[in-house]
């Protein structure tokens, strides 16, 4: 796995590139950044990933992040047999890097790479819902999979409804849209199926900074095995993507049920997976 970022030379950017070299991620294309890293600090004061109010959105600090500073040179670390290519989402709240990232996108989606977006919003950073959907469907034509959330999806299309809104993005050419809630996960594909998957289920809500990325890392991992293998994630069966989510959703939850952005180990993971009585 490799790391393409733009990491801070502050203390918070360093421990994080420390964090993911003893984790074994290839950190050679993270280059270091003047710019601050960006927190995310929701309502109780809390470092976190996600809001614990229905409907609120964490405050972003650091707004001229490290993510949204985008050179040409950042992105020649990019390995050429890249199987799976992640965004996240502070990148596309820079002009100038939205446009290099998604050539970027681009090109390796025609050469067969399968690539996801993480689409969250920051209001504090937008102009506007007009001009933020605007900036946004710009990626999301480039995307095979985009997974986001149900405050994003009605900040920016406030009324309408998810599913249609997954519909409205599947016709720009994805072919998966995932929108997480507290209420689980609606996948919406391009035949027209929706696959709903319950929640993360913590044995005890501790907290819930990096229980989204947890999910997102292990669909990623299972969609890079599946790409190994020349499988179309375009034909999945449902009952194999309804696995997949579910592997993910556990992993979230573990992660819920310790302080900080701690997410499991593969072993954790398969120590957690429930199994036929006298498994073990």
């Amino acid at each position: 796995m490799t790391l393409l970022t733009r990491l801070s030379r502050d203390l918070y950017g360093q421990e994080l590139r420390r964090y993911a070299v003893q984790n074994g991620v290839d950190v050679n294309g993270a280059t270091d950044a003047d710019e601050p890293t960006a927190i995310a600090i929701d309502s109780t004061g809390t470092v976190s990933d996600a809001p614990p109010i229905p409907g609120t959105r964490a405050r972003l600090y650091s707004g001229d992040a490290s993510p949204a500073h985008w050179t040409p040179g950042d992105l020649s670390g990019l390995p050429p047999d890249t199987s799976v290519l992640h965004v996240g989402s502070l990148v596309w709240q820079d002009g100038p890097s939205t446009t290099r990232i998604l050539k970027t996108l681009s090109r390796l989606r025609q050469h067969g790479t399968l690539t996801t977006m993480d689409l969250r919003v920051y209001p504090d950073l937008m102009q506007g819902r007009g001009q933020s959907r605007i900036v946004l469907e710009r990626p999301i034509r480039s995307a095979d999979i985009v997974y986001t959330g149900v405050y994003d999806v009605g900040w920016l299309y406030p009324g309408r409804a998810r599913q249609a809104v997954a519909e409205q993005w599947l016709g720009l050419g994805p072919a998966m849209v995932i929108i997480g809630s507290s209420r689980g996960y609606m996948v919406v594909r391009e035949s027209g199926s929706v696959l709903h998957c319950p929640p993360p289920a913590p044995a005890r809500m501790v907290d819930k900074a990096g229980a989204k990325e947890a999910f997102t890392a292990v669909l990623l991992g299972a969609l890079h095995d599946l790409a190994q293998k020349g499988e179309d994630i375009r034909a999945l069966p449902a009952s194999d993507l309804a696995h997949l989510l579910g592997m993910g959703s556990l992993a979230a939850g573990i992660t819920s049920e310790r302080p900080g952005a701690d997410p499991p180990t593969s072993a954790e993971l398969e120590e957690r997976i429930p199994g036929p009585p006298g498994r073990r």
